[in-house]
């Protein structure tokens, strides 16, 4: 589990869990596009197939429009906190994150199954200053993805996200509406508007034996899931 907080300038706070991922640009632009179009016509989305084809044509429609880089609507900072697992330092003042022109969008998870059950993430090498994505450290990875073609390559499972950090609280700052997704519920967020991510607490989840989802984790059954936002 994760929760994150929704601040708007002005307004009042709004809490609100988190049990996957939270995603701002591209890919929540996409499954805003989706659930659009699904809201509008329901009949003609009952097929798990044509649904996944209507997906592809909403990305292959993005994949060909003019870039969108996601640092123009967005500035994110990250820092670490004490958290329940004991394994985090003491607290770190944020620190401000230059985001590459080239993405166009930003993914927030503390598991390794997005887009199908995939790890965007990857399996980080000998020498990255990351490690490998764990359920159950009190971490929150947050990546960049180029677009498109970007994720589409991830899906060969050849190529991994771009890797931002590893932290328990982060901030974005909404400069420009930007479209969200928590969790697969995408919307329009209005700017200016603050999100919060901070570690929230644990759930037991259960995975068939041998699955790799959760593989990370010693543990055949059952992995105990930080959820971090």
């Amino acid at each position: 589990e994760t929760g994150y907080q929704r601040r708007v300038h002005g307004g009042k706070e709004e809490a609100r869990r988190v049990n996957n991922y939270l995603s701002v640009g591209i890919d929540a632009a996409i499954a805003h596009s989706f659930h659009e179009q699904r809201e509008s016509n329901p009949a003609k989305f009952n097929s798990r197939n044509g649904n996944k084809l209507v997906y592809g044509l909403l990305a292959a429609r993005h994949a060909i429009a003019p870039r969108c880089s996601v640092g123009d609507y967005i500035s994110l900072s990250v820092s670490s906190q004490p958290n329940k697992t004991g394994r985090q330092p003491a607290a770190a003042p944020p620190t401000r994150i230059a985001l590459n022109p080239e993405w166009e969008g930003v993914i927030v998870s503390s598991l390794p199954s997005y887009q199908g059950g995939l790890n965007f993430w990857g399996v980080p090498g000998d020498h990255s200053r990351y490690h490998a994505l764990a359920t159950d450290d009190g971490l929150i990875e947050v990546m960049g993805i180029g677009g498109s073609l970007h994720m589409a390559a991830i899906h060969t499972e050849l190529f991994d996200a771009d890797r931002i950090a590893q932290c328990n609280c982060l901030e974005f700052k909404v400069l420009q509406d930007v479209y969200v997704q928590v969790d697969g519920e995408p919307w329009l967020q209005k700017a200016p508007t603050t999100l919060t991510i901070t570690h929230w607490g644990r759930a037991p989840m259960l995975r068939a034996r041998g699955s790799s989802i959760g593989s990370q984790s010693p543990r055949d059954t059952e992995t105990d899931t930080d959820l971090d936002h």
